[in-house]
This record gives C-alpha cells, sequence and structure tokens, in this order.
C-alpha cells in the first residue's frame, strides 16, 4: 500500500450497544481523500436483542459497504433493516452529535430521541 493510499484515521460517529453487542457507524480518512462512511457490527453478541426481522443476516453483516457522507452512512444501517435507534447509545462524536439525534427522531419520533437524550444525560 503506497503513503497516499494509506488511512490516516479511524473514528467512531456513534456506537450504539445492548447487552454486550454493539453496531458501529465509523468514519476513515485515506490519505488526500474525503471521509468514507461504514458499520461495523458485534453479532454474535447483539443478535440476541434483536428480533429476526431486525438483525442484520451473517450475509448482510459480511457486506463491506461505504458511504460518502453521514447519511450514506445511515441508508447502510437502514438498508440492514436494522433498528439501532431502538438499542442504547454508548457514544456519538461531537461533530454529529444534533445530526444522530435528528436521525433518532426521524426514525423512532420524539420518544426515542427522548429516550436517547435521558440516556445520554441531556434533558435540553
Amino acid at each position: 500500500m503506497s503513503a497516499s493510499h494509506r488511512c490516516t484515521s479511524r473514528e467512531t460517529v456513534f456506537e450504539v450497544g445492548a447487552d454486550g453487542g454493539s453496531i458501529v457507524l465509523w468514519r476513515e480518512r485515506m490519505s488526500g481523500e474525503e471521509w468514507k462512511f461504514g458499520v461495523s457490527t458485534n453479532e454474535a453478541a447483539i443478535s440476541d436483542v434483536l428480533s429476526e426481522e431486525d438483525a442484520f443476516t451473517s450475509e448482510q453483516a459480511a457486506q463491506p459497504g461505504y458511504g460518502n457522507s453521514f447519511r450514506e452512512g445511515l441508508a447502510l444501517l437502514d438498508t440492514n433493516r436494522c433498528r439501532w435507534f431502538g438499542l442504547y447509545p454508548v457514544e456519538i462524536h461531537p461533530d454529529y452529535f444534533d445530526a444522530v439525534l435528528l436521525a433518532v427522531r426521524e426514525r423512532g419520533g420524539a420518544t426515542a430521541e427522548g429516550r436517547w437524550r435521558e440516556a445520554l444525560g441531556l434533558f435540553r
């Protein structure tokens, strides 16, 4: 791999979890390129808390996919029918805080957003 194509950084955009498992939307930048967004899952641990309809299949979890924006990264989660907004928020990158809460509201309504705010210690 040439120096111009080395990964310079990977950061968590947000992580959700339940009972030992997690789903992470991350961003990664190669030298000289824009951010790419992707999804990582700990499917073995989280599969017990997702319904059959919501769970990633092993085929879906194994498919690499990248989005070129935050919205495209969210689409990777939505395409896999994962109700990530119903899980417990573990971490949100400060640059994406408002965008993540808006995405939670768009998908799960005010109740889901309120639950996230409470879990994160926000009461605004």
